[in-house]
């Protein structure tokens, strides 16, 4: 814990690394231990949640037959980076974030949002982080995020999003998960 506060406090490491790892120790601690207590107030200030570094994916499931899963055909060419097609968000948090098909950027996500449509700031489309920069500036309730990933509209152009990147970036090792054509599945709004 000292270690992962140490790195954080020079910039070895960011928020969200620092954050996924007091989630792990909230886990794994004992329940009347000062280290998982202080990691769960920690969690608590910083609106993280438990889930958050999971994207939503059930490990039971199977990628085959799986609602959730999209397929790329290898022939699919993206040359046209002139036509974007966009997601635009319409309510609440996620008004005014522009979400683009064709996005040659990886960062901070496959697809990420992009506010008012310009280079900055850009949201985190999983874990709801925005940046100025490098640097997290804010995060979107968890509750903004599910409604998005519940909007059928926008999983339509994430998984277009993602198939792009996976055709003209192969070489992209980026990828948070093993599989990044299976969605985040599809929550009960709270």
């Amino acid at each position: 814990m000292f270690l992962t506060g140490t790195s954080l406090k020079f910039g070895i490491i960011q928020k969200t690394i620092y954050l996924e790892r007091m989630s792990v120790l909230s886990q794994i601690g004992q329940p009347n231990d000062v280290a998982t207590s202080f990691a769960q107030e920690i969690m608590t200030k910083n609106n993280w949640h438990v889930n958050d570094d999971e994207w939503g994916h059930d490990a039971s499931e199977l990628v085959q037959g799986n609602e959730n899963a999209v397929s790329v055909e290898p022939s699919t060419r993206y040359d046209d980076h002139d036509d974007y097609n966009h997601f635009v968000g319409d309510a609440g948090e996620l008004k005014n974030w522009h979400f683009r098909t064709i996005d040659p950027d990886y960062f901070p996500s496959v697809p990420h949002g992009h506010w008012e449509n310009r280079d900055k700031p850009k949201l985190d489309a999983y874990l709801g982080w925005v940046y100025e920069g490098s640097k997290q500036t804010g995060r979107l309730k968890r509750k903004s995020i599910v409604d998005l990933w519940n909007n059928e509209k926008f999983r339509k152009m994430a998984a277009e999003a993602i198939k792009y990147y996976l055709t003209n970036h192969p070489h992209y090792k980026g990828w948070r998960v093993a599989d990044p054509l299976r969605l985040p599945r599809r929550r009960k709004p709270f």
